[in-house]
């Protein structure tokens, strides 16, 4: 067998033991180092990221508006590798204009830029301050039903931002919308609510186990009692004169 196919065997066997009903996360993330696995074995230079064809480049986020919300509220750190830190000011005809922020402090807003048009998508940093809602640009920025000052938000729909210099300047379109916190179960509670499920179905199998040992043995009884009464019939019919 050569190099590649004892390489390809040895991933797909790690692969086999260690996929156990994994999340569609966990495949992409296996499958990705199963790729990496791979082009260091076989000597094979790893692709380049869309978007990071040359220094200085941004990776670009494929994924819609409602996957960006939804990993945002929930696994934000997948996001990373497509953020960028969000400066906002005004130009004189009072329009909303988007650019990348220098280093420094950590951002209030950021924002990933897609592959078709250019458009930027922006949305608040993970943990924004709890006086975000108050500024005048947050809420021309969303719409925010619902929402009491100083309560924590959470995104339903990033900031739509039109290229106006290719990879350097956005200007404002249309608005994301924020809600409270309250309206989503958090991570926390969704992790609770997964142990104690988790555990009910622990409890259930444990029970489930209880019973079948318990009728293993019931049943390995009357097999035992079953054969003595073979055993004593054998017996008698030995003893017992033939007519």
């Amino acid at each position: 067998m050569s190099n590649n196919g004892a390489a390809l065997n040895s991933v797909l066997s790690v692969r086999a033991a260690e996929m156990s009903q994994p999340t569609p996360l966990q495949r992409i993330a296996a499958l990705e180092g199963d790729v990496r696995r791979l082009e260091q074995q076989l000597g094979t230079p790893p692709p380049t990221p869309p978007g990071l064809g040359k220094p200085g480049a941004m990776a670009l986020w494929t994924g819609g508006s409602l996957l960006l919300a939804q990993l945002q509220r929930r696994h934000p750190e997948v996001l990373k590798p497509y953020e960028q830190p969000a400066h906002l000011n005004q130009d004189k005809e009072g329009r909303v204009i988007l650019a990348i922020a220098e280093a420094g402090a950590p951002p209030i807003f950021v924002f990933v830029v897609t592959p078709s048009n250019g458009d930027a998508l922006l949305y608040p940093a993970v943990d924004p301050p709890d006086w975000l809602v108050k500024r005048p640009l947050t809420r021309q920025l969303f719409v925010l039903p619902h929402l009491l000052d100083n309560q924590p938000c959470l995104l339903e729909q990033p900031a739509r931002f039109i290229a106006a210099q290719q990879g350097k300047e956005w200007v404002f379109s249309s608005q994301g919308e924020l809600i409270p916190s309250t309206t989503v179960p958090t991570v926390e509670k969704q992790r609770a609510r997964d142990n104690n499920s988790l555990g009910k179905l622990n409890s259930e199998q444990m029970q489930q186990a209880r019973e079948l040992r318990s009728l293993k043995g019931h049943v390995a009884a009357l097999e035992s009692k079953l054969q003595h009464l073979c055993r004593l019939q054998d017996a008698v019919a030995q003893t017992t004169p033939q007519e």
